[in-house]
Order: structure tokens, then sequence, then C-alpha cells
């Protein structure tokens, strides 16, 4: 549990401080999220869900400037690493992170993409989720077992 707090403030400290890139002056015109990850991991429908429980509602509406974010999950060594893109029309940040597990990822990714999509977002305190308590993911759905 500590391994998650400290992995959201370092990812949280690194979306305060994304550089802009005028490659992507542009930028996305909607909210959109984009998600990559092996089997066994969280799909893109479970993150979404988990950037809307933060917002309070759907992913959709444009609150300050659309976002779009693009991750990508893939195993590395006994752990897993994120590769997650925000860009907005007025920036562009590419950042990589890694955790234990795939699932730690997903929640990391869908406070960012919230907190990116809506910055007064209220993050939820980890201690005092019952979720948590109970062993389940504070945000992002665990994927369904596969069938035997």
């Amino acid at each position: 549990m500590a391994g998650l707090s400290v992995l959201l403030a370092v990812a949280l400290g690194w979306l305060s401080s994304a550089p802009g890139d005028p490659a992507d002056a542009a930028g996305p015109r909607a909210n959109e999220l984009r998600w990559q990850a092996p089997p066994g991991c969280p799909g893109a429908d479970d993150v979404r869900r988990g950037v809307e429980v933060l917002l309070g509602g759907p992913l959709a509406p444009v609150r300050a400037e659309p976002v779009l974010a693009r991750a990508r999950v893939r195993p590395e060594g006994d752990a897993f690493a994120l590769t997650l893109e925000l860009a907005t029309p007025s920036g562009h940040g590419v950042r990589d992170l890694r955790a234990a597990t795939c699932q730690e990822l997903a929640d990391v990714a869908a406070v960012l993409v919230a907190v990116a999509i809506d910055p007064t977002v209220r993050l939820p305190d980890p201690d005092e989720d019952p979720r948590r308590a109970r062993g389940q993911p504070a945000l992002v759905a665990p994927p369904e077992p596969a069938p035997e």
C-alpha cells in the first residue's frame, strides 16, 4: 500500500510539471483514454470506470480543456511498466512508471487521467477506502478471471 502512495505522489508531481510540446498545440477535441495492457491486467473499460468514479461522472464532458491519455502497460522483469502520455491543447507530457502489479499502474493511471481532466478532483484516501481493506482495488476493477 505504501508503494502505491509513493507512486501516486511521484506521478502527481510529474503531472503538475508536464512540459508543453508545440507539435501538439492543436491538442485533442474531446477527453479520450487509450489503454493497452497485457492479458490479466485491467482493461480499458475498467480504467475508464476508475476515472469516472473519481470525476463523479462520465469521461466525456470536457471540464477545462480536452485531454487525450495514451497508456501502455508491459511486463518488465518481475514487475510492470507504464508509459503514460497526456496531451491537452496547452501541453504534452510522457512519463514511464513502474510498479509491482499491473493493478497498481491501472489505479495510478486512473488518478492521473482524472486529475488531468479536472485538477480539482478529490482523491480518495487509500487508508480509508473500505474496498482496500477487503483486498479489492480502490479505483479500477481487477480483470475477470479467465474461464477454465
